[in-house]
């Protein structure tokens, strides 16, 4: 399986993100919160959403985090890539959580051939929340030069695709808009 890989010195695009630092594993990054609290990031090949023969399906990435539980060390340790994890009763905001994600994806975007995919987990029907929040960040973060394309938004699927307004590619991502919409959401349904 194919995975991209960060650079291993962690260089954020924007002075005012503090991140967690970000640890390698096998299959992607860990960090740490302060409240103890371990993540998993992770990026994995994602040429087969896209439409045969498109030049850009080759830099093309499905992106995700989640949070993993107490002795957890990697995400393969859960039985689906939708894997719910219980909600703890006193859930407090950490922003050092979104700058490290948000720092995570602007240190992928340096490579401006890169499409990311993201699809919100929906096993617990919480799809349109986690939406919400990539909505918020986007705009929070006011993060340029990053297109941002909703690709289904449906009441069992939210998935959205990112890439930079100086991509190669840009022209034939946009001509393929339409089916790779319709692609996505069959696909995911």
């Amino acid at each position: 399986m194919k995975t991209l890989k960060r650079n291993k010195s962690m260089t954020s695009s924007s002075s005012n993100l503090n991140p967690y630092e970000l640890l390698e594993v096998s299959s992607g990054f860990q960090f740490l919160t302060d409240q103890g609290k371990a993540y998993f990031v992770y990026t994995t090949e994602a040429e087969g959403y896209f439409p045969e023969g498109t030049l850009f399906a080759a830099h093309a990435f499905m992106f995700g985090f989640k949070p993993l539980r107490e002795n957890q060390h990697s995400l393969e340790e859960t039985t689906s890539p939708f894997h719910s994890f219980p909600r703890s009763r006193f859930i407090t905001f950490d922003p050092r959580i979104s700058d490290t994600i948000v720092s995570f994806i602007l240190e992928l975007f340096k490579d401006k051939r890169i499409v990311l995919l993201y699809v919100c987990d929906p096993s617990d029907s919480r799809q349109g929340v986690r939406a919400k929040l990539f909505d918020i960040w986007f705009r929070q973060y006011r993060i340029q030069n990053i297109i941002k394309v909703t690709l289904a938004n449906t009441s069992s699927v939210s998935a959205c695709m990112l890439f930079s307004s100086e991509n190669t590619y840009k022209g034939e991502i946009e001509d393929c808009l339409p089916e790779m919409m319709e692609k996505i959401s069959n696909y995911l349904e």
